[in-house]
């Protein structure tokens, strides 16, 4: 059988188009979070709220690093930590503790400065 230039560069053609169409659709695909974004930013909220209640009850803890990374560990858990929204969480908050662990005390500014919210 005898290959034809006209059909190999029909192929080629569709094959790119599919491509095109792939890599269009994995770029403008909206995140699980955004499409409930209020939700998001509640998870946001709630989790930061638990953060700063463990900061709280804990005396003269309120500049430490180490309790800082403590309480995001620990508050991260149940449904926060099966949606795996949490570690999101953790991480934004953890990239700068020096800031964070004093913005906590106002969990929705906090969300807000991480762009949860």
């Amino acid at each position: 059988m005898r290959i034809s230039i006209i059909s190999v560069a029909v192929t080629a053609c569709c094959l790119f188009l599919v491509g095109c169409g792939i890599l269009l659709y994995n770029n403008t695909r909206v995140p699980p979070e955004a499409m409930d974004r209020h939700a998001y930013c509640a998870d946001c909220i709630n989790y930061a709220s638990r953060v700063d209640d463990m900061i709280r009850r804990s005396k003269n803890v309120r500049g430490n690093k180490q309790f800082f990374k403590y309480a995001s560990d620990v508050s991260c858990r149940g449904q926060l930590l099966i949606s795996k929204r949490c570690l999101r969480y953790r991480r934004a908050f953890l990239d700068d503790p020096d800031k964070f662990m004093f913005d906590i005390e106002v969990p929705s500014q906090a969300c807000i400065a991480i762009k949860a919210c």
